[in-house]
């Protein structure tokens, strides 16, 4: 019998969405697909794989930074993760470095962004998806 060469992780990876409409001249946080809700409760322990996001249209000026939140807790901004007037494309994806951005089982996740200089126009809406790999579930 032939050894079958294993190509892919064994671990669940998983996408969770946030919105934003109207992002204005000031920092915020995501939704859920629930207005009324920032994170999602994470079922098992793992790690933010990195995130993809999309705009309604493209700055004018300023710039957003996007940073996760981890049961409350801001974390670093993702390296690269943003979105400037000098970004024609408004959508962009960003990978995560897995040992900064660890939760456990039960740790709620979410989403905010931080901006610099003046940001225009305040009509933008976002959807980011935010990718997490469970690491106690394998199939």
């Amino acid at each position: 019998m032939r050894a079958q060469t294993q190509l892919g992780s064994t671990f669940n990876q998983h996408t969770h969405y946030f919105n934003a409409t109207n992002v204005g001249n000031a920092d915020g946080t995501l939704n859920t697909v629930n207005a009324d809700i920032t994170s999602y409760t994470m079922p098992y322990a793992g790690c933010i794989l990195g995130f993809g996001a999309s705009a309604s249209g493209t700055l004018n000026t300023g710039t957003l930074t996007f940073r996760p939140t981890i049961t409350g807790s801001l974390s670093a901004p993702f390296a690269g993760g943003t979105l400037d007037h000098s970004t024609t494309n408004p959508y962009f994806t960003q990978s995560a470095d897995q040992q900064y951005y660890r939760f456990n089982a039960g740790d709620r996740i979410g989403l905010m962004w931080n901006k610099t200089g003046t940001v225009e126009p305040t009509t933008n809406d976002l959807t980011v998806g935010l990718v997490v790999l469970y690491e106690d579930v394998r199939y």
